[in-house]
C-alpha cells in the first residue's frame, strides 16, 4: 500500500474537518456545526471513499466506530499506517467502555485521538468537543514535525534548550507551593519548540542526559535566586530512565544542591512507574539514597503503568501525581471513580496528591470534593519563564505562607 502525500495545509486556507459515519443526518450534523466555526467540511458514508479522498492534510477526522463494511478499530489502523497526524474524534452507539477501549487503541498506534462522542450526543457536547479541538491545534501546532537530530544537537551546543515553570497550587488554601520545570526549545528564528516534539528523539539518540542536567543546573539556579528574594518554593523536575541507571546521579544532583547552599526537599524528582521498571535494583537504589538526603519523590502519570501497587509498595514516594487523562474528564463516571480511589490509596500510604492537567474551574471543585491536595494546569497558568513565574507568586496574595521571613 503506498503511503499518503502528505504536506501541511496552507497558511491561508480553512481548517478542514472530515467526518466517516454511515448515518448521512450525522455526518450532515457534525459539518453544519463545523460550518459555523469556520471549518470546511466533507462527510462520507463508506470507508471506500473515504480513503480516497484523505490526503493527510485534514485537520480533525470524526470516525465512526460502527461501519457496515469496515470497522472503526480497521479505519484507526489504515490511519495509524499512513501516519496520519490530524487530530481524530472517535463517535459510537457502543458502550462507553468501548468507546473508551478504542480510544487507547488509538493513542497507542500513535493516533491524535482528540475526543470522544457517544450517540445520541447532544449539541453542546459536539460543541465542547470541536472547542476543545481548537485549544489543541492553537495550543500545539504542528510546524516542528521535521525536528531532526542534527538539529536537537545544534540546539544543545548554541545553549537554546531552557526552561519554563508551571506553578502548582495548595487546593486548600490557593497558595502556590511549588513548580514543575518543563525543558522547551528555542529555534534561531525565536520559535520555542515543545518538548512533545523532540524528548523521544532525545530519548534514542542519548540526549536526554545533556537535556536533563540543563534542566537540573537551571532549577537549582533558580530556585537559589527564589529563595534570595525571599520565596521558599518547591521544584520538580523530571527525571528519565537512563539517568535511573547510573548511580552517579544521586551523588551528582545532590552536590549541585549542596554547593548551591539549597536545603534538598527544595527539589521533588517526579518518576515515571515504566522508569523504574526498566533496572529495578538501581533504581531502588537511586531513589532511596535521594529521599535519605531530604530530596521530595513524585510517581508521575499515576494509573498509565503496569504495576503501580508494587511500585507505591517499594519505592519511598512522597507524592502520587495522578495523569491528566483521569483529570480532564474527571466527569466521566469511570475517571471519577479511579481518581476517587487513588486518592484515598496515596492517603492512606500517606502520600500527598496531585492532579495535572486542571484546566477548568469545574476540574477544580470536583478535585477538592474528592480530597485532591495539590493542582496544576491551564487553569492556573502554562509554563512560563522565571520572571514571569515570579510576576504570579508577586500577584497571588495566598502565597505569603511560602515567603522566607
Amino acid at each position: 500500500m503506498s503511503m499518503l502525500n502528505i504536506t501541511p495545509s496552507p497558511a491561508n486556507l480553512p481548517p478542514s474537518l472530515v467526518v466517516i459515519d454511515d448515518e448521512k443526518a450525522i455526518g450532515d450534523l457534525i459539518c453544519d456545526i463545523a460550518d459555523t466555526l469556520g471549518y470546511d467540511t466533507n462527510a462520507y458514508t463508506a470507508t471506500s471513499e473515504f480513503k480516497s479522498s484523505l490526503t493527510g492534510r485534514e485537520d480533525i477526522i470524526f470516525v465512526d466506530l460502527l461501519m457496515p463494511d469496515e470497522d472503526g478499530v480497521e479505519i484507526l489502523r489504515y490511519l495509524a499506517s499512513e501516519h496520519i497526524d490530524s487530530q481524530v474524534v472517535l463517535i459510537s452507539g457502543y458502550d462507553k467502555r468501548v468507546l473508551k477501549s478504542a480510544s487507547v487503541l488509538g493513542k497507542a498506534l500513535g493516533l491524535n485521538i482528540a475526543g470522544e462522542l457517544k450517540k445520541p450526543f447532544t449539541l453542546k457536547e459536539m460543541k465542547s468537543v470541536l472547542n476543545n479541538c481548537l485549544i489543541e491545534q492553537t495550543a500545539s501546532p504542528s510546524i516542528h514535525n521535521d525536528f531532526t537530530l542534527q538539529d536537537l544537537e545544534l540546539a544543545i551546543q548554541q545553549e537554546r534548550v531552557f526552561v519554563q515553570y508551571q506553578p502548582k497550587i495548595n487546593l486548600t488554601t490557593g497558595s502556590t507551593y511549588g513548580a514543575e520545570a518543563l525543558v522547551r526549545i528555542n529555534t534561531p528564528d525565536g520559535k520555542t519548540i515543545p518538548p512533545g516534539q523532540f524528548i523521544e528523539l532525545a530519548e534514542k539518540s542519548g540526549h536526554i542526559k545533556d537535556i536533563t542536567r540543563i534542566v537540573l543546573t537551571d532549577s537549582i539556579h533558580f530556585c537559589k535566586h527564589l529563595q534570595s528574594i525571599g520565596w521558599d518554593i518547591n521544584i520538580a523536575v523530571n527525571v528519565p530512565s537512563v539517568l535511573l541507571t547510573d548511580v552517579r546521579f544521586a551523588d551528582e544532583f545532590i552536590e549541585q544542591i549542596e554547593l548551591a547552599g539549597i536545603k534538598p526537599s527544595s527539589f521533588t524528582v517526579e518518576i515515571t512507574e515504566s522508569a523504574l521498571a526498566e533496572n529495578y535494583a538501581v533504581s531502588l537504589d537511586i531513589v532511596t539514597r535521594l529521599r535519605m538526603r531530604g530530596i521530595q519523590l513524585s510517581i508521575d502519570d499515576f494509573g498509565t503503568g503496569y504495576s503501580t501497587l508494587q511500585q507505591l509498595k517499594n519505592f519511598p514516594f512522597n507524592e502520587m501525581k495522578l495523569d491528566r487523562s483521569f483529570v480532564s474528564d474527571i466527569h466521566d463516571d469511570e475517571n471519577k471513580a479511579i481518581i476517587l480511589k487513588s486518592i484515598e490509596l496515596a492517603h492512606d500510604l500517606g502520600l500527598d496528591v496531585l492532579a495535572e492537567g486542571v484546566e477548568s474551574k469545574e476540574i477544580e471543585q470536583e478535585l477538592l470534593r474528592n480530597g485532591c491536595d495539590h493542582a496544576q494546569g491551564y487553569f492556573y497558568s502554562r509554563p512560563v519563564s522565571e520572571d514571569i513565574f515570579i510576576q504570579h507568586l508577586q500577584h497571588s496574595p495566598a502565597t505569603e505562607h511560602n515567603k522566607v521571613m
